[in-house]
């Protein structure tokens, strides 16, 4: 897991000077905007994969090995469905839609590459949609290092073909497709590995059942929301000043988002690992257990993250125009600052709504996340922002920090019941 996490934090920052260099200030705002568009295609599985989750979590606790196939069969359907429609709708859709009003473009070359660029993102997706059933598979059955493992050879290969696709000067759908799809191919080799040595884990096909399907979409649409609204809230600040800006400063506050998430990166799997464990323990109603590894696990990252923010503002904006390798570029210290903020408040509300989620308690966090990312949104066009820093605190107060207050209250409710 560490050796993963230094590959991805080492390979996601060596992309950003080298992509920077080629692409020039627009494109690579471009290209920054489209990586982080891969959140908003979480809608695709309509969060079936973690309905899909919690059920194998409850084969894992009751030692049940008749049902778990029959529940990988049904998912995969679905998963294989909505390949096919991503797939139409980023060949077809996408075309009708007019992406160029909606962000501030100076170039001829970023209109050029706009559109083939997203399609490009929509069919590499929905390409690896089958395959990531995989992460819930592990993680139900608490063997996160699996997947962490195809991830390792996944971000090495997709990261070689990023320099293999900029020494043969190819286009920018093609970095994408480099970068979002490639390191998923290990996992088509890792679920053939799985299923010929388990095979209790094999698609029972003989039993698919649209009760089935619909007990994994009840969790799935709550989990769909929360997801997007997830991924509205990540990608907001660099969106946003793509379309009241531009893309060229969109860029530079996605740099900014991408350094001062390494402390996230680095303790993410340390969260995910745990979350099997933590639905075990409330189903068996292990209260204390509970409550110290929540503080454990909140506390951990935030140390993390403040040491991480803290050596950053002390370097100053240096950090950032080195990455672009654009000395001209001004980056002051208050933007650091507001961003490092916005970066700690995001840590302790992933810590918090993983929990929240493995022990079901989707619908209502969905709604208020929703709810104030949707007024996140409303505020920055209403107060006409015209910075990043100040978009960047509109998500602060607006976005983040009301619904960390929320999830606090609504797990602290959850532990009563126990």
């Amino acid at each position: 897991m560490a050796l993963y996490q230094g590959v991805n934090i080492l390979a996601s920052l060596l992309t950003i000077p080298i992509t920077s260099h080629y692409l020039g200030a627009e494109l690579f705002g471009l290209w920054m905007i489209t990586i982080g568009l891969v959140g908003f295609l979480v809608f695709a599985d309509l969060g079936i994969g973690v309905g899909f989750r919690n059920e194998l979590i409850v084969c894992y606790v009751n030692n049940d090995r008749e049902e778990p196939g029959v529940w990988v069969a049904n998912a995969l359907l679905v998963m294989l469905f909505m390949m096919c429609i991503l797939i139409l709708a980023s060949t077809f859709v996408l075309p009708l839609l007019p992406f160029d009003g909606w962000l501030k473009i100076k170039t001829t070359s970023a209109q050029k590459w706009l559109l083939p660029t997203l399609q490009c993102l929509g069919i590499s997706f929905a390409v690896t949609l089958p395959l990531m059933l995989l992460e819930y598979i592990a993680t139900a059955y608490q063997k996160g290092y699996y997947t962490y493992i195809c991830l390792l050879f996944g971000r090495l290969l997709g990261f070689s073909c990023v320099i293999l696709a900029v020494y043969l000067k190819l286009s920018l759908p093609w970095l994408v497709a480099a970068f979002i799809g490639l390191p998923y191919t290990t996992y088509f080799v890792a679920f053939i590995v799985l299923w010929g040595r388990t095979s209790w884990l094999r698609p029972a096909w003989n039993k698919l059942s649209l009760k089935r399907i619909r007990k994994l979409s009840h969790v799935g649409f709550g989990m769909l929301a929360i997801r997007v609204s997830h991924a509205l809230a990540a990608q907001g600040p660099a969106l946003l000043t793509a379309s009241l800006i531009g893309l060229a400063e969109a860029g530079v506050v996605s740099v900014a988002q991408k350094i001062l998430s390494v402390s996230t990166i680095v303790t993410q799997p340390f969260v995910v690992s745990l979350n099997g464990a933590l639905g075990e323990a409330y189903h068996r109603k292990e209260k204390k257990w509970i409550v110290h590894i929540l503080r454990k696990i909140t506390l951990i990252p935030l140390l993390i993250a403040s040491s991480i923010c803290a050596f950053i503002l002390a370097i100053g904006g240096n950090t950032i125009t080195t990455f672009l390798g654009r000395a001209e570029l001004s980056v002051p210290r208050s933007f650091l600052f507001v961003f490092s903020l916005l970066s700690i408040v995001v840590l302790v509300r992933m810590v918090l709504s993983p929990f929240l989620t493995v022990i079901g308690h989707i619908h209502l966090q969905a709604i208020y996340r929703l709810i104030f990312v949707g007024a996140a949104y409303y505020m920055c066009y209403f107060l006409s922002i015209s910075t990043a820093s100040q978009i960047a605190l509109n998500f602060i107060f607006f976005g983040e920090l009301t619904v960390v207050v929320a999830m606090y209250f609504e797990i602290k409710n959850a532990l009563k019941s126990l």
